[in-house]
Parts: C-alpha cells; structure tokens; sequence
C-alpha cells in the first residue's frame, strides 16, 4: 500500500506536447493492515505503460511475475483512498491479487510501480532491501531517512560535501523512447553519484515544507521540468554511492527537446532527448 502525506509532497513531470508539472505525494509508510476490500470499488482495465512500468519493477526487485494475474479497480469517489484515518494512493490485497488505485494516482509510475512490487513480493509489508535500497527512485518508497539502512560508522563520520562535486548524469528508458510505444510513455533516469571514497552528507535547497532532492528542467519556453521533494535537508551517500529517481515522461508524438539533470536546484548534466515516432 501506498499512503499518502501532504506534508511531504512530490514533484512529478508528465510530457504532453507540453510540459506539465503536478504536485504528487512523497512516500509514506507505515505498519502493514489489510482493510476489506471495498464493494464499490470499479473494476478497471490498465493502461498499456503499466506492461513498461511492470518490467522495470522485475528489474529493480530481481523478481519475475505474471501482470495479468493482477485484478486492478479504481477508488469510485475523487482524491486518495480513506482507509482508518488515512489516506492511501494506492493499495494492494493478497486475495485474489488485487490493486486499487487512486483515481488521480494511475499515472503516477511512482506509486503503482510500488503495488506492483507487492504484487512481485507477495507482501504487504515493506521490506527496505526493496523499497528503500534495490528499488529506490524506481518505487515509492517508505520515507526512511537516506541514512536509515546505512552502515553507523559510515554516517558517523561522514562529512558535508556540496551537490556541485556529485557526479550527475541523465538517461532515459528506453534509450530511444518512441511514441507509438508504451501510449509514448518512457522514464527519465536522473543519477547523482559520490565519487570519493568518503562517506558524505549533500545539503538540499529548501523549497515549501520539504527540500529539492534529484531532478530536472527543460530548455526551451513551453515546457518545464521536476524533482523528488525528500523531507530531509541533506541526503547521505555511501562512499561512490549512486542514487537515482525516475521521471516518468509521456510524449504521445515525435519531439526533440533538451533537459537537464541535477540535484537542490543544480542542473549540470545535460541531454538531448529524441522521441521518435
């Protein structure tokens, strides 16, 4: 399940022609409680991108599962599932292998990439070998801290470094994205790498009630960027640590157009993005 907090929000990028910016959820997790499942939630065929996002959760999760064992349904009333007080984007029940999805979640790779891998677990607790390490930036995950599953001694004695000496680079998914493709849904991988062998701490530029975590603009009038929001101000990296978020982009016709890629507000890398038809 995936609970929403808006405390804590995301800023994620969809690609239309233009370049819309939406203000998403950010992780949020907490001890696992089945509900019952809602008798009228509405029955719900995906989207063709969710074959695209169903891999690239196998990737991360090392798992392989069958997408059509899957029953997918829609929350019937506008904004997040109420479930005990709270508020979920999206939620998964062991029986019968079931997601419901947030009416305003079923774009976001985020958050039904992470039912997905639920699904790929068969767990509906969060494990953070999973949701915070091998498939972190790629799921929603649990909102732990960046140092939570770190090594003490390392976060110990680590040390301030800026985010202009991080190595950044930008690549999407798939290499050449198409818009006949996938509904010409593709991911926009932005990496941030510690290149010592020192342990480190990167401040974040504050922004709202969160900071500016990995993300990304676009050159040219008409279209605009995003970046992960994490609450914390400063983010860990593990000597030569890479960490990285996926941007899920949709451009349903051809385009070039030029992004680029940074952390807290720095945009250093660079990269010409060609969707063909």
């Amino acid at each position: 399940m995936s609970l929403t907090s808006q405390s804590s929000p995301r800023l994620a990028t969809l690609l239309t022609g233009a370049l819309f910016v939406l203000l998403g959820t950010a992780s949020a997790c907490d001890a696992p409680t089945v509900f019952e499942f809602p008798r009228n939630a509405i029955p719900w065929s995906p989207p063709v991108q969710y074959d695209f996002w169903w891999a690239l959760t196998e990737a991360c999760a090392g798992r392989q599962g069958n997408l059509r064992d899957v029953q997918w349904y829609l929350w019937p009333e506008p904004g997040a599932i109420p479930f005990d007080g709270k508020l979920y984007d999206g939620y998964w029940w062991p029986r019968d292998n079931r997601i419901m999805l947030a009416s305003g979640a079923t774009d976001d790779g985020q958050v039904v990439r992470h039912e997905m891998l639920h699904q790929l677990l068969q767990l509906d607790g969060h494990p953070p070998e999973y949701f915070d390490q091998r498939c972190e930036g790629i799921v929603k995950g649990t909102g732990a801290s960046s140092s939570a599953t770190a090594d003490p001694a390392l976060v110990a004695h680590a040390f301030s470094f800026g985010p202009e000496m991080l190595g950044i680079s930008l690549s999407t998914l798939p290499s050449r994205p198409r818009a006949s493709v996938n509904n010409g849904w593709f991911v926009l991988d932005v990496q941030a790498t510690n290149p010592t062998s020192d342990p480190v701490w990167v401040p974040l530029e504050p922004f709202l009630d969160g900071y500016k975590g990995l993300g990304f603009t676009v050159d040219g009038e008409g279209r605009s960027g995003g970046f992960d929001m994490p609450k914390e101000y400063r983010i860990f990296f593990a000597p030569g640590q890479r960490r990285h978020f996926y941007f899920d982009l949709h451009e349903p016709t051809p385009t070039t157009f030029v992004v680029r890629g940074g952390i807290s507000g720095r945009y250093p890398a660079l990269l010409t993005v060609v969707v063909d038809p």
